[in-house]
């Protein structure tokens, strides 16, 4: 009778047994499930906040250089203008006008040295030769093949020529011709400067000094005139093929193109056309790679996820050996470590918060005053030579209307004008009379250059300001 009942005994604990069994195995599963639930809303919540991360990162690296863009054209149509009004005003100096030697060439060796960007000043004679020059050297040289000569002998006005090389330096210059004309009417030679293009993209590059960026300074016919950095293996070449320059000479203000460069490094692009009015079909294009926006979002986004991986991974371990010695002290401490761990991924979360502001390029140096606004016309950054023009400081003008500066001069209708030009997409330039904070007036020569959205929207407007009183 001994055997039935050890038999009998037996069955139950063996039950019981297997339902432990089954138990320990369903809290194993359990616990499984609840770690692995457990690190899904952070890993979600740290995936979507790092993708939106990704599009801040792009959508400000493609605002940031439209607005270097559109600066940098509306600075060199400034210098542009500086230059051509330099000459006019030389056009009248007796000493220049009728290349009186030495003192034509003292006077403008004076003005060159005093003049940034230029890259040479010279008088000559109504057949092309030198006859007076700021730089020391031998007199007689012809230049009647240069077509600013032949374009300002011909129509007798101011003239832009075409871009060149100079040699052997490799220097991108721009001749400006003006006409120089006797009391008779008849015309005693031209007046002659250079714009240095490649100073000034290489001052761009200074300015813009994002790690992986790229300058590139564009002929009408493909040619490179200036490449930052790498310039010499580019520069005199022609490429109307390179899809680079293909993007560039059919580009307008504001466009964004994510094309790949002529070292075959995917970038993103913000294309300006420079002198846009003087039929120069110049082009910049200023570039970052797409590597260097996405590189670091891509470094933390690996190793968040590493981490939260390795992290889960030991919380299961721990989990499943602390569950084989107790049904709820395991529950607790996991409770415990769920809590941790949330609070770990939000302060990681807020950690990363702190990475994703952007930093704002300035072009606080810049010679003219320079103010940006919105579209509704409240100004969101001005420079120090704005302030220094105006007498208003950063702190007073942001925020404000550029109504402050109304003078009373001018009616309605000029501004309203002026209003549908810049709505409508279009540069304005024009000269207004303004006041200072003090009450004084003056004449300013100002550009207003409308910056688009990836979308075409105006978002921004752009003035350029230069004081003009004095001419």
């Amino acid at each position: 009778m001994a055997e039935p009942r050890t038999a009998a005994a037996a069955g139950p604990d063996s039950r019981r047994g297997r339902r432990l069994g089954r138990t320990l195995s369903d809290l194993r599963l359990r616990l499984v499930l609840l770690v692995l639930l457990s690190f899904g809303p952070p890993a979600a919540l740290l995936f979507t906040s790092e993708l939106q991360w990704r599009r801040d990162e792009l959508g400000g690296a493609r605002r940031e250089l439209t607005r270097a863009a559109a600066v940098a054209g509306a600075e060199f149509d400034a210098r542009l203008k500086s230059a051509q009004l330099l000459l006019a005003g030389l056009a009248n100096v007796a000493a220049i006008r009728d290349a009186q030697e030495p003192r034509c060439s003292a006077l403008l060796g004076e003005l060159l040295a005093k003049g940034a960007g230029l890259g040479g000043l010279f008088v000559l004679d109504p057949a092309g030769r030198t006859v007076c020059s700021a730089t020391p050297g031998p007199r007689g040289r012809n230049f009647a093949d240069r077509d600013y000569f032949r374009e300002t002998v011909t129509r007798r006005a101011p003239t832009l020529g075409a871009p060149l090389l100079a040699r052997p330096d490799g220097k991108a210059l721009l001749g400006v011709g003006h006409p120089l004309f006797g009391d008779d009417g008849e015309l005693r030679g031209v007046l002659v400067t250079s714009l240095d293009l490649s100073a000034f993209a290489e001052q761009l590059a200074v300015v813009y000094p994002v790690a992986g960026a790229a300058v590139t300074l564009i002929g009408a016919h493909g040619e490179i005139l200036f490449r930052y950095p790498d310039g010499e293996r580019w520069l005199g070449q022609r490429l109307p093929d390179a899809a680079l320059v293909r993007a560039a000479l059919a580009s307008t203000l504001g466009t964004v193109a994510e094309v790949r460069g002529l070292d075959a490094v995917d970038r993103i692009y913000a294309l300006a056309p420079l002198a846009a009015e003087t039929g120069q079909a110049l082009r910049l294009a200023l570039g970052v790679a797409r590597s260097d926006i996405d590189g670091p979002v891509n470094e933390i986004l690996r190793g968040d996820f590493a981490a939260m991986a390795l992290l889960a991974v030991l919380t299961l371990a721990a989990a499943l050996w602390i569950a084989e010695r107790s049904v709820h002290a395991p529950a607790r401490r996991v409770l415990d470590l769920e809590h941790a761990e949330r609070a770990h991924a939000l302060s990681e979360l807020a950690a990363r918060e702190g990475r994703m502001q952007l930093q704002a390029a300035a072009l606080s140096a810049a010679a003219n005053g320079i103010v940006i606004t919105d579209r509704d016309g409240t100004i969101r950054w001005v420079n120090e030579a704005f302030s220094r023009l105006t007498g208003y400081s950063a702190g007073e003008a942001i925020g404000s209307n550029p109504r402050i500066l109304k003078s009373g001069v001018h009616r309605a209708e000029f501004y309203t004008a002026l209003y549908r030009c810049v709505v409508a997409g279009e540069v304005w330039r024009g000269e207004m009379v303004n006041r200072r904070k003090d009450g004084s007036r003056y004449t300013e020569d100002q550009t207003i250059t409308p910056v688009r959205s990836d979308r075409g929207e105006i978002t921004h407007f752009i003035a350029i300001k230069q004081d003009v009183s004095e001419r």
